[in-house]
């Protein structure tokens, strides 16, 4: 073997091994985040997963607890934030919590409507967002909203990432 060759493998190996090393001193706490009142349906999925400090949300359509959903759409928006308020309030969050959202929709003419109601919930203080239209949603839905929240720990905010801009205050 040439010595290059033998200089990129020890480098592969001390990679592999510092990753390991890194990788085996974090400590990743899993945790399944389940609103009051929810019911799993048949879904394989969880409503959301706290990690770390971070909370994935999944898709959360327009239908209530008790399977209805609202007639018009703006109702099924407010229906699906309040969804999403659900999750985020079972982790002990809220929407000042929120950093990214994808809304999708099954109409593009939704987006208007969808925009109103949206903007009227969530404020001016918006996260990141992304609006997708796509061919067909679960259950019949015409729009199912996820996304990330995050939840900076004390050593975060010590750090001094909120006053950076970090983290916005909390707000509903």
């Amino acid at each position: 073997m040439g010595m290059a060759r033998k200089i990129v493998v020890v480098l592969m190996l001390l990679g592999l091994a510092g990753s390991a090393s890194i990788l085996a001193g974090q400590s990743t706490s899993l945790r399944v985040i389940q609103p009051v009142g929810y019911k799993a349906a048949d879904a394989p999925y969880s409503p959301g997963i706290l990690a770390d400090g971070t909370l994935y949300i999944s898709g959360q359509g327009s239908m209530n607890a008790n399977g209805s959903r609202p007639a018009e759409f703006s109702g099924q928006v407010t229906q699906a934030l309040q969804n999403v308020r659900s999750v985020l309030q079972a982790a002990q969050m809220n929407f000042g919590n929120v950093v990214w959202m994808n809304v999708y929709l099954s109409s593009r003419d939704d987006i208007d409507e969808m925009n109103k109601v949206y903007w009227r919930k969530i404020g001016a203080d918006a996260p990141a967002r992304t609006v997708l239209v796509v061919s067909a949603l679960p259950n019949q839905e015409r729009l199912e909203i996820c996304g990330q929240r995050y939840r900076p720990s004390t050593q975060h905010l010590a750090r001094g990432l909120a006053s950076r801009g970090s983290y916005r205050s909390a707000r509903d």
